[in-house]
């Protein structure tokens, strides 16, 4: 969504914003569905306490678990390289 307003890597632009608002709003007003966002999305970083707020009725961890193992993988690749100096 952020790609298609034209504010990617804004998280807090104002048009993002006020788009996943129209969306959450649509979906309230859709009856029993709920609105389906990620945790910590680089696209759009809220945290669960911040999407509750927000109404979202399902979200999933991001990043996802193969980013994670990568992140995990890179920085003890890291840590070896320093210790063998």
């Amino acid at each position: 969504m952020s790609r298609a307003l034209g504010v990617s890597g804004q998280a807090d632009h104002p048009k993002l914003v006020a788009a996943v608002e129209r969306v959450r709003q649509a979906v309230k007003r859709g009856g029993h569905a709920k609105l389906a966002l990620p945790t910590n999305h680089p696209a759009l970083p809220r945290t669960a306490a911040q999407l509750r707020e927000m109404g979202v009725g399902y979200t999933n961890c991001a990043p996802a678990p193969e980013v994670r193992i990568l992140r995990s993988m890179t920085e003890q690749v890291a840590e070896q390289r320093k210790l063998l100096g």
